[in-house]
């Protein structure tokens, strides 16, 4: 369980597959697959749509006294942006509760899958990573939003219109 009320962010699985439930709904993940959670939004992930979830503090709490004999059948990246107590800025509002990419969408040389490469590359190299793991979120966060607003275009007014028109920018 991801308890999100003040913040966004992203899930990225990197091994096998799982599920995403949020607001009634059950999505699945493969490997490759993003999702993005847009604005303060509990959500789950689970390996099994029917299994219970647990609370990721509970989660890490056992990780961390578990010796590890051999690889997990999923894993995942997470990425958390808190978005405090200010109000929330209207091109977010205008976005959908979740922004799934799965990774048959993403062209092979495309630079969203650069920066999932990179991102995995940096998980446990050590010196430097946790910067550079920061910025590569912040790259992602820009390629998925762009990715979507090309893949769900709008004529409505509002932000994701004003991004769209030279004009304006």
């Amino acid at each position: 369980k991801f308890p999100c009320d003040k913040s966004a962010g992203f899930h990225i699985v990197t091994q096998g597959k799982c599920f995403v439930r949020y607001k009634g709904k059950i999505v699945q993940m493969n490997k490759g697959d993003i999702v993005f959670i847009a604005r303060g939004l509990d959500h789950e992930l689970t390996s099994d749509p029917n299994q219970k979830a647990m609370d990721i503090k509970k989660f890490r709490e056992i990780k961390e006294k578990q010796v590890e004999t051999k690889n997990p059948v999923t894993s995942f990246v997470s990425v958390r942006y808190e978005i405090g107590y200010a109000p929330l800025h209207p091109f977010f509002v205008e976005l959908p509760d979740i922004i799934l990419i799965k990774s048959e969408e993403i062209p092979t040389h495309h630079p969203l899958q650069t920066t999932l490469v990179l991102i995995s590359q940096e998980l446990d190299r050590g010196i430097g990573s946790d910067i550079l793991l920061h910025k590569l979120s912040d790259i992602l966060l820009y390629y998925v939003i762009r990715h979507w607003m090309e893949t769900h275009p709008t004529d409505s007014p509002g932000w994701l219109c004003a991004l769209k028109d030279e004009k304006i920018l």
